[in-house]
């Protein structure tokens, strides 16, 4: 070969050589930069330079595997999906992505594609694999199923991410990476404010200034009274799932709020982990305890639900709520509604990533947790639930498609369907319109108002307890009050009715059971419920399961309730109307007496009825007192100081020196009769009485969170009629959350909140109305009421801030809860 030759053939190689070298430096230098971007969660540039880093070697592994998962991290599904795709058929996958694929099928709906990856990495990880496995089967199942819920969007959301939404009064407050409002970085969240209409709808937003707008913060909680806050201070950020994975770094923020909505006295949780992440914060609604989620050691797995309790100026240590709602995967957003706990979670059985569930609990502890079901679930994230349950409407978060951004907030109606979500189960619509208990055809049930008999449509039916292996399991009423029942005669489990403008009743099903007659269950106006009590004339024990009728003389109509355990029993009343009540029970005497409610004013008008044992002779051992009431408006209340002896439980939830005044006490009235007992020198406040130790202990926790936090369980004979006595409430069905007793209406107008009541005067507001108090933990809420209607206390309320009540606003009694209105 010639020289010239060999030196052009050297310097070939030479140069293929320097280009497949510069080919290679070029790939790292975009690997190294691709994952310093990866690594700090910047997964959107990211996608970019793997992009490229591609282009020079489309094969690569660790390029497929982390661009996948920038994909799937930024919900971009698709793309994750046929990239995850490329990985897998190249045999070059790690274990955990084969996880991920599988994750990126299931979110797009591709159940069976993805249970097949499911299974291959059950072969790796069985309690994982076969989970998400069974979870691609209960999806299918529930798919189409109704529920008892509909979603639709909301006209605040924005092309950005929405997200977070809280209740405060009648407000919804959320959080928002929009910059409309905004005097900072675009990357940074705050709080926005909107208006709720009856419905639910949201009126057009507003950034919240909370004093607080140095870094980026949401989702926020506060307690029913708006007065504490908790927020979260966050590094979300805009295109990115609000998910574990994608580097959260979160701690929770309590402050206080003014009167006029600005926060103050501004402070860490005390509770915040320094190792891990703490965040997702929901204040029960008396603010005296913090649901939280974290991914802090000592769980069962990524990020856990907790609880702490305040005490005094501390927080105690973080109670973990246990294997029933925590599971091997993710738990986030939990809310509290008093009774309820909604939370999301990617690992139990569900329709996609994260789904919405609601918890139930019993004996102290969480029982079961149950997937909401359809279409408040979907394949993609569904989380940040709150639902008010008097107004059955609410909202959540989801990154669903369709929507106007990132995440978008969604209003969550409660309606009438029946709901089944549970593996292996599809109720149907209506099904069961039979008795197949009894063989004698279909048993219905009738909802009436007890005070003139009208039926009462679209009053919602809850039989969730009723239906096993069912959640949710709600029937409206038909237009004449009527729902098929699918269960039959003999059936124990617990019945919720609910109607608008109506108290709800709560008990048990067979308590109303009848041969060959519809089940007919009378609800109760706010503002026509009447106390009662039965007892034994000759021993002075309570009379349980008195069937009591009372028929209106004008009209003709009957309502029936039946007397509790306590002999305690309601009854719903026109004013101005006579009436004739007959209370029936076996081994008794049967007794008949006439009452006149007139103006309504006396809600203890019923008073205390004496019923005589069979065989007794019509002997009353107790000659001169008589039977109680207001018969044909002449008689006076007897057995006035007779001690009603039977022995019990009861809670004591304070002791005073002095005459007490069971009005501070009169939300305990939900749970039983609240009354004082003179012992040691002292009056002791109690609540009871209550059969068993175990009845006492599970209304016991019910007492405790509704602030009485120092309550405890002591032996009782029962009520001294003689003393001080509130009027009792439950009948049985039980009433919960009843309103506080008033004259006129539910709307009241708030004067303000006390701690030393000699700060408060009274004297400027004479003839304007009656004044009220409201226990509310160390406070006494000053209520002028009562009005029929918000137009009517809003015309007094300008007369109330002229009298010297500059921050007098007017409130509305639902449920028991003061909300204030617009």
């Amino acid at each position: 070969m010639r020289p010239h030759n060999l030196k052009a053939c050297f310097f070939f190689l030479f140069l293929l050589a320097m280009a497949s070298l510069q080919a290679q430096t070029t790939f790292r230098g975009l690997m190294r930069k691709a994952d310093q971007l990866y690594e700090t969660n910047a997964f959107a540039p990211a996608v970019d330079v793997y992009r490229q880093a591609l282009e020079k070697d489309a094969t690569d592994p660790d390029a497929l595997g982390k661009l996948a998962e920038c994909y799937r991290l930024l919900n971009r599904l698709d793309e994750a999906e046929a990239t995850y795709l490329k990985l897998i058929r190249g045999r070059k996958y790690q274990d955990r992505q084969l996880l991920l694929y599988a994750h990126s099928l299931k979110g797009l709906g591709r159940y069976d594609e993805a249970k097949v990856y499911y299974q291959s990495y059950a072969k790796v990880n069985p309690t994982v694999g076969n989970q998400y496995a069974q979870s691609c089967d209960f999806a299918k199942t529930n798919l189409n199923i109704p529920t008892a819920y509909t979603v639709s969007s909301e006209r605040i959301n924005s092309t950005s991410s929405d997200f977070g939404p809280a209740f405060m009064n009648d407000q919804l407050i959320f959080t928002s990476l929009r910059t409309e409002g905004q005097i900072f970085s675009s990357t940074k969240s705050s709080l926005y404010s909107s208006g709720m209409g009856s419905d639910g709808s949201l009126q057009s937003a507003i950034v919240v200034r909370p004093g607080i707008s140095d870094f980026s913060i949401g989702p926020a909680s506060f307690s029913s009274d708006g007065r504490s806050a908790a927020t979260t201070k966050n590094n979300f950020t805009p295109g990115v799932r609000q998910i574990p994975g994608t580097g959260l770094d979160l701690s929770i923020i309590l402050a206080d709020v003014n009167f006029n909505g600005s926060w103050y006295n501004e402070r860490t949780f005390p509770n915040n982990d320094t190792k891990g992440k703490t965040g997702f914060p929901c204040l029960t609604p008396d603010g005296n305890a913090l649901f939280f989620a974290s991914d802090r050691d000592g769980g069962f797995g990524g990020w856990d639900l907790y609880i702490s309790y305040k005490e005094v100026n501390n927080w105690t240590k973080p109670i973990n709520l246990g294997p029933a709602v925590n599971t091997p995967g993710d738990e986030i957003t939990p809310y509290f509604d008093g009774v309820n706990l909604y939370f999301a979670s990617d690992y139990h059985l569900g329709f996609g990533g994260f789904d919405v569930f609601i918890a139930e609990q019993g004996e102290g502890r969480w029982l079961k947790s149950t997937n909401l079901g359809q279409p408040v679930n979907s394949s993609a994230d569904d989380y940040g639930m709150i639902l008010d349950s008097y107004r059955n409407f609410g909202y959540m978060v989801s990154n669903r498609g369709g929507g106007v951004g990132m995440e978008d907030i969604y209003r969550v109606s409660k309606g009438g369907s029946n709901v089944g979500v549970n593996p292996g189960t599809n109720p149907g619509t209506n099904p069961g319109t039979g008795n197949p208990n009894t063989g004698t055809g279909r048993t219905r049930i009738k909802v009436f108002s007890g005070s003139d008999g009208m039926a009462l449509p679209n009053a919602s039916v809850d039989l969730t307890n009723c239906m096993r292996g069912s959640s949710n399991y709600i029937l409206l009423t038909d237009a004449q009050g009527y729902i098929d029942l699918p269960v039959g005669a003999g059936t124990e489990c617990e019945v919720i009715i609910r109607a608008d403008g109506y108290m709800q009743l709560r008990g048990a099903l067979s308590a109303y059971f009848s041969p060959n007659r519809d089940i007919e269950i009378p609800l109760t106006k706010a503002g026509e419920e009447y106390y009662g009590r039965v007892v034994n004339s000759n021993t002075r024990e309570f009379v349980p399961n008195v069937q009591i009728a009372a028929r209106n003389t004008y009209t003709g109509n009957i309502t029936r309730t039946s007397s509790d355990y306590s002999g305690n029993y309601v009854l719903s009343l026109s004013r101005n109307t006579p009436y004739t009540i007959t209370y029936t029970v076996q081994n008794f005497n049967e007794e008949t007496r006439s009452i006149n409610v007139l103006n309504g004013t006396d809600r203890t008008v019923l008073g205390v009825l004496n019923m005589v044992p069979l065989g007794n002779g019509g002997w009353n051992p107790n000659p001169g007192t008589g039977n109680t009431g207001n018969t044909g408006n002449t008689g006076n209340i007897g057995n006035t100081g007779g001690q009603l002896e039977r022995a019990g439980f009861a809670i004591q939830v304070s002791a005073v020196t002095g005459q007490p005044d069971l009005s501070k006490f009169s939300n305990l009235r939900s749970i039983a009769s609240v009354y004082a007992k003179n012992e040691g020198g002292k009056n002791k406040i109690k609540v009871g009485n209550f059969p068993t130790r175990e009845e006492a202990q599970r209304q016991l926790d019910n007492v405790k969170r509704m602030g009485y936090t120092g309550a405890f369980i002591v032996t009782d004979d029962g009520v001294s009629l003689g003393g001080a006595v509130a009027p009792p409430i439950t009948t049985n069905p039980p009433v919960t959350n009843p309103p506080l007793t008033n004259t006129g209406g539910r709307f009241m107008i708030q004067l303000g909140a006390y701690r030393d009541l000699r700060s408060f005067n009274g004297s400027k507001l004479a003839g304007m109305g009656t004044i009220m108090d409201r226990p509310r933990q160390d406070l006494t809420i000053k209520l002028l009421c009562c009005y029929s209607s918000a137009a009517e206390a809003f015309n007094a309320l300008t007369r109330v801030q002229q009298a010297g009540f500059s921050g007098a606003f007017v409130v509305e009694d639902l449920n028991g809860q003061l909300v204030r209105a617009k």
